[in-house]
């Protein structure tokens, strides 16, 4: 199951866009895609993601709004620039505490 969106705190994932979503037959989706994946399918929810879908800030706000959380106290992270988990936890990490990093990747494969 391959996960394109993880949602971190400082100390762990909290929540993710992955085929629970992509690939649902039915329910309702929570997570930080906000719906715009859920039962499209692995290929166009990657597509989707490719264009931003779920990484900006009013996905964050809304994804925090929704579970009770503080948007500043999250960070999304592309899985796919970033498959490895621990990896995007060390990114998120850094970023929610505004570490440098030596450098940015940001490509996609």
């Amino acid at each position: 199951m391959a996960t394109l969106i993880g949602v971190y705190t400082s100390q762990r994932c909290i929540g993710r866009c992955d085929a629970n979503c992509y690939d649902a037959h039915t329910g309702r989706c929570s997570c930080i895609c906000g719906g715009a994946n859920h039962s499209l399918g692995f290929e166009a929810a990657q597509a989707n993601v490719m264009r931003g879908v779920g990484l900006a800030a009013a996905d964050l706000a809304r994804f925090a709004a929704d579970h009770d959380l503080r948007c500043d106290e999250l960070v999304a992270i592309d899985r796919l620039a970033v498959p490895d988990a621990r990896a995007a936890y060390s990114r998120a990490y850094t970023k929610l505490h505004q570490l440098e990093l030596p450098f940015e990747d940001t490509a996609h494969g």
